[in-house]
């Protein structure tokens, strides 16, 4: 449990310079946010792990990815346990770098919270496997509007859908989750919504779903 409550700590005091900053109206770092961030992602692993005695130390696969995601993985209930369970798979098997496997990693870490999601060919083209796994459409955006819409919340679990674009090497769309900080992918988006300059220059449509069942 010192872990734990080390991660909190840390947690605890990067709020604190936020929110000290924020109220003076000085600048704030980026290295704090990061960590604010960093540690809040961890804690809610770690607590997974605890409850599903995951071991981090086990050999890996060829992409670096653990192969056991601990007991209990499969015995969420509620919608909300699946969502947990599918974040957390997405975050413990995320790569360093974006490698273009977005759609397979979203859909793992579906399937690995009990929601059954159909492989599709391409990422733009997964809005109907989404809803016949119980996912509902949010909200649908118009090209060139941008994120984040006005009337959008987002929540942890929500899934994007985003639009390829013709003729660049983004031609088939890209899927991620939103993990309650980052939008996720088959890795932690950390520089925002868009996966990459040409997503952020084109501003392609894209739906937004949220898993109800």
């Amino acid at each position: 449990m010192t872990l734990a409550r080390d991660i909190e700590i840390a947690h605890q005091k990067a709020h604190r310079l936020l929110f000290d900053r924020y109220m003076r109206g000085w600048p704030i770092p980026k290295e704090i946010e990061d960590i604010y961030h960093a540690t809040k992602s961890l804690s809610h692993f770690y607590e997974w792990a605890v409850e599903t005695k995951f071991d981090p130390n086990q050999p890996r696969d060829e992409l670096g990815r653990w192969t056991d995601m601990g007991e209990g993985r499969d015995i969420a209930d509620s919608p909300k346990d699946k969502i947990k369970t599918a974040i957390v798979h997405l975050l413990a098997h995320a790569l360093p770098h974006y490698k273009g496997r977005c759609a397979r990693y979203v859909r793992e870490a579906l399937n690995a919270g009990g929601i059954p999601v159909q492989r599709t060919e391409e990422a733009q083209n997964y809005g109907p496997q989404l809803e016949k796994a119980g996912f509902q459409e949010v909200i649908d955006v118009k090209k060139g509007t941008g994120y984040p819409p006005s009337e959008y919340d987002p929540q942890a679990g929500d899934v994007v859908v985003i639009q390829g674009m013709p003729d660049t090497d983004s031609d088939v769309g890209h899927v991620a989750m939103f993990d309650g900080v980052h939008w996720t992918s088959d890795t932690v988006q950390k520089n925002g919504f868009w996966p990459n300059g040409d997503y952020r220059e084109q501003q392609p449509a894209y739906k937004i779903y949220r898993y109800t069942h």
